[in-house]
């Protein structure tokens, strides 16, 4: 399992460098922050990502399930931890 703390993460509706192509399935509302699934075009067919995001976040981005978004890693902050 590859794990990110959210700090490292950049959400956007804009394609950037080394960003990777993703589309919002899911959304679930808790309380002040909701949890986004997403399917990653740019891994393989099977990847689902599970980012963790405030409200107002989710809000001033626009998104909305099925639409098309861009996350963008700082790669060497990447963690591995086996499952």
């Amino acid at each position: 399992m590859l794990v990110m703390q959210p700090e490292n993460i950049r959400i956007s509706t804009v394609n950037e460098k080394d960003a990777l192509h993703a589309n919002l399935t899911k959304i679930k509302f808790c309380g002040s922050f909701c949890r986004l699934s997403a399917k990653v075009f740019d891994i393989n067919d099977d990847n689902e990502v599970i980012i963790d995001m405030l409200f107002s976040e989710l809000s001033r981005l626009g998104l909305t399930t099925g639409k098309d978004f861009y996350i963008n890693f700082p790669w060497n902050k990447l963690m591995r931890f086996a499952v």
